[in-house]
């Protein structure tokens, strides 16, 4: 297992992304955010994105729009069993990245972290 930090532990006010990751040995992946403070009204909505070779993204996870402090943990995992907005079986594509969409007015504070998946089913 592999794991790294893709946004730190940050009070942010707008919609974030991780930036390209480019796959290395991985073929599964947890995504970890970790909200430890959020105004009232905001909303925040985690995906994983995948990425083709003209730079085009297409959704690989959605999760549900988070409200409350707190951790969540998104899965895509090959042969994991599929539940809505937080686990789907899928391989990992070449490159990849995380959106944070922000929707309501005021500071929140979260971290989104990587647990990479390497020869691993579930």
């Amino acid at each position: 297992m592999s794991q790294d930090v893709v946004l730190p532990l940050l009070a942010r006010t707008a919609t974030m992304g991780s930036g390209d990751i480019v796959r290395t040995l991985e073929t599964g992946l947890h995504v970890i955010i970790n909200i430890t403070a959020i105004a009232g009204g905001v909303t925040l909505t985690p995906k994983v994105r995948g990425k083709d070779a003209l730079g085009n993204a297409y959704d690989l996870l959605v999760g549900a729009g988070l409200t409350a402090t707190g951790l969540t943990v998104l899965k895509i995992v090959p042969a994991i069993t599929d539940a809505a907005n937080s686990a789907v079986s899928d391989m990992l594509p070449d490159v990849y990245d995380v959106v944070m969409t922000q929707t309501g007015a005021g500071a929140h504070t979260y971290s989104v972290c990587l647990n990479k998946l390497i020869n691993r089913t579930a």
